[in-house]
């Protein structure tokens, strides 16, 4: 690796491209040997690699340099997960291809654009894993009623904020996601599903979280799911499902979409 090269992926120039807190997971990525595939272009200074994740087939990544030499460039990268851009994998291929067996992994004559992408245009489109119906986790803002009086002066509902309710939907004709056809009781059955079965193991393992604290464990009906009755393991849950393939999506389309942040909140509080 020349020193120029180097330079071009030092830990200033990946912490300033995917962040701190990604350039961290990457490198776990990258100690765990999920990076494959690795392709250098040294002239076109563009980077593509297989990595692996919670689906069999891994993600397709490709990045490259803008304008710039040394540590002023700025890497840009794009992959087949669902945060598509600059994600963890983004950083993995990043810190992989500086490591110690990178010659070894890049030809002699950097390929042309079209041989860079080639490995993307022959994956196929959906695998094994991906056939069947889609599902997606939905997130409504509910507010509990306000407290009322019960008899002799009893009070019939506890006092509460607003709350996150988590629902499974899937993919309807329209292209629009539905609850019809799906729910957390549903998601417990293992035969006779057609939906995405990659995204069924994802929302069944949230729903195992939900039961493991649930005190109507036992219910028959399909139990409303809250975001704080899933316990800490719900942001690790949620960043699972989006590896997976499952979209966050709000009760109504126009409200955009729903992400998650690639780093965590610090919450300070000042007593005074």
């Amino acid at each position: 690796m020349t020193e120029e090269w180097a330079s071009l992926l030092s830990d200033r120039v990946i912490r300033r491209t995917v962040g701190a807190e990604t350039c961290r997971r990457g490198a776990a990525y990258v100690s765990q040997g999920r990076v494959s595939s690795l392709k250098i272009n040294y002239i076109h200074r563009t980077l593509f690699a297989t990595v692996s994740g919670n689906r069999p087939t891994g993600y397709q990544t490709f990045v490259t340099a803008g304008p710039g030499a040394a540590e002023g460039v700025t890497w840009s990268g794009r992959c087949t997960c669902p945060m598509v851009t600059d994600c963890k994998h983004v950083a993995a291929v990043l810190l992989a291809s500086r490591g110690s067996t990178l010659e070894a992994s890049v030809a002699k004559a950097g390929p042309s654009w079209e041989q860079t992408i080639a490995d993307v245009v022959r994956t196929p489109a959906a695998g094994r894993d991906d056939a069947g119906t889609p599902l997606a986790l939905q997130l409504e803002v509910v507010t509990p009623p306000q407290p009322r009086l019960g008899g002799y002066g009893s009070v019939a509902t506890r006092r509460g904020g607003s709350r996150i309710r988590l629902r499974p939907v899937m993919r309807g004709r329209s292209g629009a996601w539905v609850r019809t056809g799906v729910s957390w009781r549903d998601l417990q059955l293992n035969y006779g599903h057609t939906q995405v079965l990659a995204h069924r193991e994802a929302l069944q393992e949230l729903y195992a979280a939900y039961q493991s604290r649930a005190k109507n464990y036992y219910s028959y009906g399909d139990p409303a799911v809250h975001l704080d009755e899933v316990g800490p393991s719900v942001w690790r849950l949620l960043e699972r499902m989006l590896e997976a393939g499952v979209h966050l999506v709000p009760v109504k389309a126009s409200a955009g979409s729903i992400g998650l942040a690639p780093e965590a909140t610090r919450v300070r509080l000042d007593l005074r």
